[in-house]
């Protein structure tokens, strides 16, 4: 299974009610992690299997802005967790709430990562406003 990633429809609908004054949104500084293996989809709402206990809860984030191809067409969310027992990660979103939320993305891995107790692992999630 290759990699996939997916803007989610929830997290389409958030930047666009802001941006046209229609709706106002919770800003997205979150970012989880779980073992979910299903593809990335536009209709989903929430990790398929997000982790808890060991290190791997639900973190709050800064995210930064970055250039891809223009100024500040990149949001960029960057978390590293130390795990105290061993857990499988294999997906990642970004919320807006320390618990449920709204999920603006969701990205899975093409095979599991199994971490064991002390190890650390970083992801870089980046989205373009392309």
């Amino acid at each position: 299974m290759a990699a996939t990633g997916a803007v989610t429809n929830l997290g389409k609908k958030a930047i666009v009610g802001p941006t046209g004054d229609i709706d106002t949104q919770t800003a997205f500084g979150y970012v989880a992690n779980g073992s979910g293996s299903t593809d990335a989809a536009a209709a989903q709402t929430a990790l398929v299997s997000e982790n808890s206990g060991s290190g791997s809860d639900r973190a709050a984030v800064t995210p930064t802005s970055e250039q891809t191809t223009s100024a500040d067409d990149t949001l960029r969310y960057s978390k590293t967790w130390t795990f105290s027992g061993s857990k499988t990660l294999r997906e990642f979103g970004i919320f807006n709430a320390s618990s449920d939320g709204v999920m603006l993305a969701r990205y899975v891995l093409a095979s599991d990562k199994s971490l064991a107790s002390g190890e650390t692992y970083t992801i870089t999630f980046d989205v373009i406003i392309a």
